[in-house]
């Protein structure tokens, strides 16, 4: 009975053993994966701890590059503060305050301006094309200077340029042009002898002259003034010999064209598309220039009886339609389309000139000398004061 008992308790017994069992194992593997855990966990501490260690050490050396920079730059800048008062650092078109004594030893404040931002400040250039000229660095003016701002094409341009040189002229003062107005007259002109402004911007505007600085207008006109300067035209401008090469090839297909033998070149400058609503606004008044064009070149045939006349306009479609039937009359213009400054120096290559109105023509007309009819327009026009002061300047009775 006894053995039965303990065969029917062995299963019992197995089971609780192999349960005893699982729960040892069980328990020592639980501690090992602590263990383990405990080690990585010490381990990636120690890892993160480096890499602070690592990034602490970028952090101050960095620190350490940034404070020396500041500390050079801050000596920089001391330099500068520290710099004489008598020899100031003169910069951009701004009043830089110094302060200074005078005899009795009381301090005061004087300001220092240059002629740096002149030409911005002063709005002196519409355009904001870059200029390809290299600054020549000029000895600074004594006293103010005379200058003037761009307005209008080329004809007005011209005008401007000249103007600067006129006024200066006359008021023992130096000339200087904004440089977009001799970038622009560089394309037709040769040798333009006017200084640029940028030439003097490391220059300081005194105080006894800062007001002295002469600006003239857009659009300036000085007939009077050029009229007793007439014979110092040429010398002030001289076109590019490109230009005039290509001008006479021009005189040369007008004279094949015609197929004539004519000796005496008469300029004439028809002035359309623009300009007519313009003289209707200002002067109120609607030109007749067919009557004018007709009556100028019987004037010219008259006077000189082998003449031929050359067209210039902005409009030789027009041209052509009024007077291409002529047999001496050759309109320039119309397979190709002209350059302005080709333009120019056909009428300059001529003998004689007829022009309408407008500064363009006005300018053809001066350059090639010789004898000039105008259409008259208003006594404060300008071709109508040049007529009044130049003696080969005149208008015409229309027929």
């Amino acid at each position: 009975m006894r053995i039965q008992s303990l065969q029917n308790r062995s299963p019992f017994l197995l089971k609780l053993t192999i349960l005893i069992v699982l729960i040892i194992f069980f328990m020592q593997y639980t501690s090992m994966s602590l263990s383990q855990n405990k080690i990585n966990a010490s381990e990636n501490i120690f890892e993160n701890q480096s890499i602070t260690r690592q990034a602490n050490n970028i952090a101050r050396s960095r620190y350490k590059s940034d404070e020396t920079k500041n500390t050079t730059n801050q000596s920089k800048i001391d330099v500068t503060k520290t710099a004489s008062v008598n020899e100031p650092k003169i910069i951009d078109y701004k009043e830089v305050s110094t302060n200074q004594s005078d005899v009795s030893g009381r301090k005061y404040t004087s300001y220092i301006k240059t002629y740096n931002n002149f030409e911005k400040e002063q709005s002196l250039c519409l355009s904001n094309s870059k200029t390809k000229q290299l600054s020549k660095k000029r000895n600074c003016p004594n006293s103010g200077i005379v200058t003037v701002r761009e307005g209008g094409r080329l004809g007005n341009q011209i005008w401007e340029y000249i103007s600067v040189w006129l006024v200066a002229e006359e008021t023992s003062m130096e000339p200087y042009v904004p440089s977009c107005i001799k970038s622009r007259l560089s394309t037709l002109f040769d040798n333009l002898n006017l200084p640029v402004i940028r030439d003097i911007y490391h220059c300081a505007i005194k105080e006894t002259s800062k007001n002295q600085n002469i600006i003239l207008p857009m659009y300036i006109v000085k007939p009077e003034l050029l009229a007793h300067r007439i014979n110092d035209i040429k010398q002030v401008f001289s076109i590019k010999q490109t230009l005039l090469v290509q001008s006479q090839k021009k005189l040369h297909e007008g004279v094949k064209y015609l197929n004539s033998t004519f000796h005496t070149f008469v300029g004439v400058h028809a002035r359309r598309t623009d300009y007519i609503v313009y003289l209707k606004r200002k002067y109120n008044i609607v030109p007749q220039v067919t009557n004018f064009f007709e009556s100028a070149m019987s004037y010219f045939e008259n006077k000189y009886p082998k003449t031929i006349f050359i067209f210039i306009s902005d409009n030789p479609n027009w041209c052509f339609g009024e007077f291409g039937a002529k047999k001496n009359v050759y309109v320039t213009g119309r397979g190709t389309k002209h350059s302005p400054e080709l333009d120019v120096a056909i009428m300059a290559s001529c003998n004689h000139s007829i022009i309408d109105y407008g500064t363009f023509g006005q300018w053809g007309a001066l350059l090639a000398g010789g004898e000039t009819v105008y259409y008259e327009i208003s006594p404060k026009y300008p071709s109508d004061l040049l007529g009044k002061h130049l003696s080969n300047w005149h208008t015409i009775k229309l027929s």
